[in-house]
């Protein structure tokens, strides 16, 4: 599987930037999103791609959503030799109930534009803007867990794709082509209907600009690999449509310079104008840090902040839903998430809230699996939140949960960790990265630290060691985590590493506080990590921060609201965001 892309310099002192496509090898290659109803088709729906079909097989899938194996229900789009066939399932067997076929003219080794627009219950199918023909389905229906794939139809590798899309775009709720019309000449973008829009960036496989996770699964040499092993390189090929990008600020540039787990460089985009706004407020000039619930000794509810950039003692925000401790926080630029945690009995309830304001906390679902105590263990980026492991009442748990931040629901499994309760979570806006933690939830402490790609999913990677074991906490900013391990021999120490690289922690410099039950909150901005409520064992309600881009010694802070420990901790101004 490649993704595609070029790049030409219009004479207007602007970019034209090409976009990008995907390209398929027809023997295996697919992309895949998680279970999703957002695909689920009852009512009027438009898809549309540009194709570029290498092989003309008699069956090549563009679009399903199926439930697995042969107990088939739900839809699929497969192109035919010269047009497209649209399968209805809904007999839980493994033939069709439903089956439109069009004739159109689809050629080998040529671009063309394709869309399947659904209005009312009659299902219209154009080529490059052109209307095929039209029909009506008699029925289809989704049942159990249907799963959405990109050029595979449900086990069937011989309707595999052979070919490149590129601009592959979901629409629900609206019929956009009603009659012939000049397809677009430019990227796509997103709409209030879309549900999915990728296959554009030609340097990123996984990116998909309504935030949907996308696995992709190729074959390196032959079988099936895993989204860590999918083989991705860059190519000048694309379909010719274009994007501007303003260059008056200087040299093409955006984010953050990146090497992600497929071992391939992820080049910037942009200007350094985008750059210099982005890095220097990061979207917030006073990011605040939060700190909820915790152990006062007995358990808490109360939700306080700070403004990361000043000293002083932290204020008033509101309260959790559920009394508890220990729960796991997530910080968009907007909003705030708090997972999990512990009354003692364990708890899978999210709560969110609203950063720049004060107010109590919301539902908005729950983890999966069995309720766990994720403090420390849990970051993310604008879009996506992640927590790692956990702990039942009785053994340490191995999944990594997802959640969607602007949406309300419960969280989706994303792949598997080491076994592992207590460890302290970090992220750059493409990674995150898992360190330390317990394998029995009883002080069996481990060193390992693991790592996965924010915008894939999949089981997690040895990133390498912490200088000692432990459970502990860890701050951010884009470039560099640092780490704060309970420990008995070092309680002080902290220690760094660089999130896009891979190896083991360096000493970073000691806190002012023995924090020997390593039970503190954390919060961070791109220059500033903070850990609140340190125990010694005592519980204090003590805040210090790092200098994040320096080495050297914390500096105190302040205080929280109230003497507290095991909180949970996140931000608006964090290095994932930045």
């Amino acid at each position: 599987m490649t993704v595609l892309r070029v790049d030409t310099i219009a004479a207007s002192g602007q970019t034209s930037e090409n976009t990008g496509s995907v390209y398929f090898d027809g023997t295996g290659d697919y992309l895949n999103i998680p279970n999703n109803t957002q695909f689920e088709v009852g009512e009027d729906f438009t898809f549309e791609t540009w194709i570029y079909r290498t092989s003309l097989g008699s069956l090549n899938t563009i679009y399903s959503y199926l439930t697995a194996g042969t107990t088939l229900y739900g839809l699929s789009f497969i192109l035919t030799t010269t047009g497209i066939g649209i399968y209805g399932y809904n007999n839980g067997s493994s033939s069709y109930d439903a089956l439109l076929t069009i004739s159109g003219v689809v050629t080998a080794n040529e671009w063309h534009h394709v869309a399947v627009v659904r209005s009312s219950n009659t299902w219209y199918y154009y080529i490059d803007g052109v209307l095929q023909g039209s029909g009506t389905m008699t029925s289809f229906s989704y049942s159990g867990t249907p799963t959405f794939y990109i050029g595979y139809q449900n086990d069937n590798y011989a309707n595999s794709f052979a070919g490149y899309l590129s601009n592959y775009r979901i629409l629900k709720g609206t019929a956009l082509y009603t009659s012939n019309f000049t397809p677009p000449t430019r990227e796509l973008e997103v709409t209030p209907e879309t549900v999915l829009l990728c296959c554009y960036d030609g340097e990123n496989i996984f990116a998909e600009k309504t935030g949907k996770i996308i696995a992709a699964y190729g074959d390196r040499s032959s079988g099936i690999h895993t989204v860590g092993e999918s083989p991705i390189g860059i190519t000048t090929f694309q379909p010719g449509l274009t994007r501007s990008v303003d260059v008056t600020a200087g040299p093409v540039l955006q984010g953050n310079l990146e090497y992600n787990s497929q071992n391939f460089l992820v080049l910037p985009k942009g200007t350094t104008e985008e750059q210099f706004v982005n890095i220097a407020s990061n979207a917030n000039p006073a990011p605040r840090g939060l700190r909820a619930g915790g152990q006062t000794p007995g358990t808490d509810a109360t939700i306080d902040f700070v403004t990361i950039t000043t000293n002083g003692t932290a204020q008033t925000f509101g309260d959790l839903s559920v009394t508890r401790f220990g729960a796991g926080g997530i910080g968009s630029p907007t909003r705030g998430l708090f997972c999990g945690g512990g009354t003692p009995v364990r708890q899978t309830v999210i709560d969110f809230v609203t950063i720049a304001t004060t107010g109590d906390a919301q539902t908005f679902g729950d983890l999966i699996g069995d309720a766990r105590t994720i403090a420390g263990s849990s970051c993310g980026n604008t879009i996506t939140g992640l927590t790692f492991g956990g702990a039942t009442s009785s053994s340490t748990v191995n999944s990594i949960n997802y959640i969607t931040i602007a949406t309300t629901g419960n969280a989706r499994d994303f792949g598997d960790c080491t076994k592992q309760n207590g460890s302290a979570a970090i992220s750059s806006p493409t990674r995150a990265v898992s360190a330390g933690g317990d394998t029995n939830a009883d002080g069996s402490h481990i060193n390992s630290i693991e790592y996965v790609t924010i915008q894939s999913t999949g089981n997690a990677f040895d990133f390498g060691d912490l200088l000692s074991a432990g459970t502990g906490r860890g701050v951010a900013n884009s470039t560099r985590g640092i780490f704060s391990i309970e420990t008995p021999s070092a309680a002080k120490t902290l220690q760094y590493l660089n999130i896009a690289s891979t190896g083991s922690t360096v000493a970073f410099g000691d806190l002012i506080s023995d924090n020997l039950g390593g039970g503190g909150a954390t919060y961070s901005s791109l220059i500033r990590g903070c850990f609140a409520g340190i125990r010694t064992p005592a519980i204090t309600s003590t805040i210090e921060f790092a200098v994040i881009p320096t080495l050297g010694d914390v500096q105190d802070f302040g205080d929280l609201s109230e003497p507290v420990t095991n909180g949970g901790g996140l931000s608006n101004g964090h290095g994932g965001l930045g």
